[in-house]
């Protein structure tokens, strides 16, 4: 018996150089150094390609880029477990330095919109339970450190705008909500919401996430907005303080800033700066010192009306020994010390390298 004709199933010429093309981008464009930022114009010749990758990703299945899921209304930190030796370093460095410090310390490790958006990840994606790593760690801090939780607040509020679509951090509202929370620790009466003087900054933000995956097809990008007390002083005295010396600003918020560094989200002081000392004109109050990741940019400016002077340090731009040198010399006469961070800062172990000496 004659064997049946086997057909040869032939792909168009077109087709098959479409296929082709797909699989050079999508194994390429991933080990490439394309690290520019989607808001400077030297990236722009990569984005067509980026796009063309991640979008045929996406086409086939894939509900991640790098270590960011894709949800439908965010993008989220990809976190399968923590290592829990990192988290116990860096509670281990929060007790030391408030062991040496010899003053009230606060830590408020500010969770993150994977923990708060958990239930919006792929029923079948690997999740970290990043709740039970916060409260284990503030379960470890010693008797010199008061933990401010947020996660109720803020859990409470997620329908609401608290972080942004395509960045890791909270937007000013999130911060607000925040600052609501740690006002019984601290010691100070938060001011409502209706004394609170919004300005819509930056409509066009393509946040960090965005960056780190070179993507932000599918997401409107977000608005930055500043939040302000409207009954706070006026600041008298406002000076960036680096290892080159001291500069004189005009302001908390700088658009300019911003645009000359080409990141909107340094229209903040403290995004931007590494140690910042504040005065605000009154002559009663307390003193307070910031240590903080770039979640405390815009949580610091509405702690304006409630102290005599603060100094702020951000602890991903200040290195160390300088900041230590600087702000925790034998004339330093803060009342109070808040640690803020992320919870991933924490848990990381970042925030142990930042303290320690």
């Amino acid at each position: 018996m004659d064997k049946p004709e086997q057909k040869q199933i032939r792909f168009p010429a077109r087709l098959t150089v479409l296929i082709l093309a797909a699989v050079l981008v999508c194994a390429v464009l991933p080990v490439l150094p394309l690290r520019q930022p989607l808001h400077d114009t030297a990236g722009r010749a990569w984005r067509p390609l980026l796009r063309f990758r991640d979008r045929t990703a996406i086409a086939l299945g894939s509900d991640t880029i790098g270590n960011v899921y894709l949800t439908k209304d965010r993008m989220i930190r990809k976190t399968e477990q923590y290592d829990d030796q990192l988290t116990d370093a860096s509670v281990a460095a929060v007790n030391e330095f408030a062991d040496q410090a010899g003053k009230p310390v606060y830590l408020l490790a500010a969770p993150t919109a994977a923990g708060i958006y958990a239930d919006t990840l792929p029923e079948q994606a690997p999740r970290a339970d990043e709740r039970a790593m916060l409260q284990r760690a503030a379960a470890a801090l010693g008797s010199r450190v008061s933990w401010i939780e947020t996660y109720s607040r803020l859990s409470s509020v997620s329908d609401e705008s608290i972080y942004f679509r395509t960045d890791s951090r909270w937007t000013a509202f999130g911060a607000f909500c925040a600052y609501k929370s740690a006002a019984r620790k601290l010691g100070y009466t938060a001011a409502g919401f209706d004394q609170i003087e919004v300005t819509h900054y930056y409509s066009g933000y393509l946040g960090n996430f965005a960056q780190e995956i070179q993507y932000g097809g599918g997401f409107s990008p977000d608005l930055i907005d500043l939040y302000s007390v409207e009954s706070a002083p006026e600041l008298t005295r406002l000076v960036s303080v680096s290892e080159e010396g001291e500069t004189e600003l005009d302001g908390y918020f700088d658009p300019a800033r911003a645009k000359q560094t080409g990141d909107p989200y340094d229209v903040y002081a403290l995004a931007a700066e590494p140690v910042l000392r504040a005065e605000t004109g009154r002559t009663a109050g307390k003193s307070i010192l910031l240590l903080s990741d770039s979640c405390g940019a815009s949580f610091l400016p509405l702690l304006f009306t409630h102290y005599r002077s603060l100094t702020a340090v951000n602890l991903e731009k200040a290195e160390s020994g300088f900041w230590r040198e600087t702000v925790m010399g034998a004339d330093a006469d803060y009342q109070q010390i808040l640690i803020l961070c992320s919870a991933d800062f924490l848990a990381d172990g970042r925030l142990a390298e930042a303290l320690h000496q």
